[in-house]
């Protein structure tokens, strides 16, 4: 089952992403790096448009269903630069407050890309 809602409209202020490498320290000698073939997990916070209490609804379905609260990851539209694009996705931290006449999902995305290595 795909994402259900609308797309995730990003905020924008919280943005990282996990290294793939992994660096060590040691008491002596130099610090030394490893590469490790893993996906690219980017965090991200953003919200979706909740146009009334059906859709509230039907985002605690697919939270409980399709995400597994927030354990599985699936698809889900993401607005980029005006554009949207279908990432990979897992979310956290849900929060749904009243928006004008709906409501606004707060939520927190982990999207994931492959790398070639």
């Amino acid at each position: 089952m795909p994402w259900p809602l609308g797309p995730l409209l990003k905020d924008g202020h919280v943005h990282s992403v996990e290294p793939t490498t992994i660096r060590t320290e040691f008491e002596t000698g130099p610090a030394r790096k490893k590469r490790f073939s893993s996906d690219q997990v980017n965090r991200l916070s953003g919200s979706v448009y909740l146009p009334n209490q059906l859709a509230v609804e039907t985002f605690w379905t697919h939270w409980d269903g399709e995400a597994n609260q927030g354990a599985d990851w699936f698809d889900m539209p993401i607005v980029t630069q005006g554009v949207e694009v279908d990432h990979e996705v897992r979310i956290d931290n849900p929060q749904i407050i009243p928006y004008g006449r709906g409501y606004r999902l707060s939520i927190d995305v982990e999207t994931r890309e492959r790398n070639a290595s």
